[in-house]
């Protein structure tokens, strides 16, 4: 990300913030955030392909043509999905450690799709930045911190899956990631004086919120499905995707923002868009209490598309 885009995206964050600040989240909201990550991993059947590759390969045999009774997947699904199992295959990034990054893609001049993973805010300058190439059914990656150091625990310049493990255990037993977004910052702390001295201080303005408002109402008026269709067809899209079982599948739980609930109408990547949220909270003990957390299905207003699926874990800030 280009360091102006990373200017913008500070102060639409900072933006947002001041103008949500009086605003209180939902219950449900609240207690995502405090739970605690459920265990990393699960064990694993023998010669069982991952969920993700499974799902990868049947769209890829398909075409992302419809898959069942209304569904319809989009090109940039799949390739994001394909992404997905290159950075756990290549670099040990599991789904559940996405949260710590921020996933962009974007489609290339020649048909080839570039999906970007930026670490998070606090861990930026440790984490890096993964960027896969998706092209013809295949996807390859790379890393920014490539031959950077990763040993010595969190000590390292370059942090990798095994400092994301400790992390998220520690999370898991304490609720809080504070120590490690400190031990980040020592080690950033050169290197970050020396780029928000280099950085102009930007502010989006009112214009930017007034250009989301419109996106929003024209989605709303271009829409030719209920919210209730397309909620159903991003519920199965999640399922597909991450391997829900149908048990589980019911028991995902939509939020819609108690707040300006049209905001999840969007325009996203020219095409408008409703956002629909889920949140699933297995019981802790359960074995499949590692699929707990937020999914966002992107579908067309006008088509019923599937254009984007999301998955975060959840864990504290604080």
């Amino acid at each position: 990300m280009k360091a102006e885009e990373k200017t913008v995206e500070r102060a639409v964050r900072e933006a947002m913030n001041r103008r949500l600040s009086g605003l209180q989240s939902s219950p449900v909201l609240d207690a995502q955030i405090r739970r605690r990550i459920a265990q990393e991993e699960e064990p694993k059947m023998k010669k069982k392909l991952p969920v993700v590759l499974v799902f990868a390969l049947v769209l890829v045999s398909l075409g992302a043509v419809a898959l069942a009774a209304g569904l319809i997947l989009s090109p940039r699904v799949t390739a994001v999905a394909l992404a997905d199992q290159a950075l756990e295959d290549t670099y040990g990034i599991t789904l559940r450690m996405q949260s710590f990054f921020e996933r962009t893609d974007e489609t290339q001049p020649d048909g080839s799709v570039r999906v970007v993973y930026t670490g998070s805010e606090s861990f930026r300058h440790v984490l890096g930045t993964y960027t896969a190439e998706v092209r013809n059914g295949k996807a390859s990656v790379t890393w920014s911190l490539d031959g950077t150091d990763t040993k010595g625990m969190f000590e390292a310049r370059a942090w990798g899956p095994e400092q994301l493990k400790e992390i998220m255990a520690w999370n898991e037993e304490h609720g809080t990631l504070t120590p490690y977004i400190e031990k980040a910052a020592a080690l950033a702390a050169p290197d970050q004086k020396a780029r928000e001295e280099s950085e102009p201080v930007t502010d989006v303005g009112e214009d930017y919120f007034r250009r989301l408002d419109q996106n929003s109402a024209d989605a709303m008026a271009a829409a030719k499905l209920t919210e209730d269709a397309m909620a159903a067809l991003a519920r199965e899209a999640v399922a597909l995707r991450y391997g829900l079982t149908e048990a589980e599948a019911e028991a995902l739980e939509r939020y819609i923002p108690p707040y300006f609930p049209e905001t999840m109408y969007v325009l996203e990547n020219g095409k408008y868009c409703l956002k629909i949220e889920f949140f699933l909270s297995l019981d802790p003990s359960d074995s499949r209490a590692a699929l707990n957390g937020a999914y966002v299905a992107t579908v067309n207003v006008e088509t019923g598309a599937i254009e984007n699926l999301t998955y975060e874990a959840g864990y504290g800030e604080g």
